[in-house]
């Protein structure tokens, strides 16, 4: 079971940031001024494998928000053409080899390490993963990171979910929001995506060496079950993929593992009424007092 899923109204939040900082003198007797909001220049990457219909999402939304030249797909071998014919963005194609997630983490993280020469601050996500700010604050997602992103910084996240019972299958031809209604907050994807400084990742990329630090007012969409259908196409693919004994001895990516219908028990709702339960309004005080157990 799921759990209690928030209604339309749960992706805005009672909790305000303040106004821009105030400025701060670097140096001593300097006379210059720096301001601390200044642009940051910002990269994204993801891995993918195959993924026609998110990928397609995640460089919509990041490209409108960074520009597709700053978005980094590490590709590990797609072959449903998902991957090519892609203008003005930068891949990295691997070759298909049995998943190791202690070798994936260390690659990731010397891969960020080497990003941040050249970039102020480098996110990685998930490509079923989304950062939002919530719109009370005023900011677009570079101005908060701008504003408000520390060295390392976690979103509160919420599982998108798809009521199969009322909501039609996930159409490109309008936003994901006008299509769902319910969120589920989730204390596991209140991930760490977003690094000025050198991070380095644990297996599984939803933790980090460093100590949490909520953004208030940043929130991360996670889009694994934001539709039924395409669940259980991803299921089905994951399941064909070869793992290395390795990661297969420690239980890594075990989520990824599962027959589908223990999958799809996980994060959907089984029965109509289950939606019943839904509030209109989410309790953003007990988020994030949850996320930072």
């Amino acid at each position: 079971m799921p759990g209690k899923a928030c209604g339309p109204r749960c992706g805005h939040s009672t909790l305000l940031l303040s106004q821009a900082p105030a400025p701060v003198f670097i140096g001593r007797n300097s006379g210059f001024l720096r301001y601390l909001c200044m642009q940051p220049s910002i990269a994204i990457i993801t891995t993918v494998y195959n993924e026609d219909v998110l990928l397609p999402i995640w460089l919509r939304y990041y490209g409108a928000h960074l520009g597709r030249e700053h978005l980094f797909i590490i590709d590990d071998g797609s072959n449903d053409g998902s991957t090519t014919g892609l203008e003005g963005v930068n891949i990295i194609r691997l070759e298909r080899a049995p998943i190791d997630q202690d070798n994936r983490s260390l690659a990731l993280s010397l891969f960020h390490e080497q990003m941040l020469k050249h970039y102020d601050v480098v996110i990685f996500t998930d490509v079923d993963e989304f950062l939002v700010v919530d719109p009370l604050v005023k900011l677009g997602l570079v101005d908060y990171i701008a504003r408000h992103a520390g060295a390392h910084t976690n979103a509160i996240g919420f599982d998108v979910i798809h009521n199969q019972f009322a909501e039609p299958v996930y159409s490109h031809q309008s936003g994901v929001f006008g299509q769902r209604r319910y969120l589920k907050f989730s204390r596991g994807y209140c991930k760490q995506l977003i690094h000025r400084t050198k991070v380095i990742w644990l297996p599984g990329f939803h933790h980090t060496n460093k100590r949490m630090n909520l953004g208030v007012g940043l929130y991360m969409f996670h889009l694994r079950a934001v539709d039924y259908d395409l669940s259980r196409k991803r299921i089905n693919n994951r399941n064909k993929l070869e793992w290395s004994d390795r990661s297969i001895k420690k239980n890594q990516g075990a989520q990824n593992r599962m027959l589908e219908e223990e999958s799809l028990r996980q994060f959907y709702f089984q029965i109509p009424r289950d939606f019943e339960h839904a509030r209109p309004e989410g309790d953003f005080n007990a988020f994030m007092m949850e996320a930072a157990k």
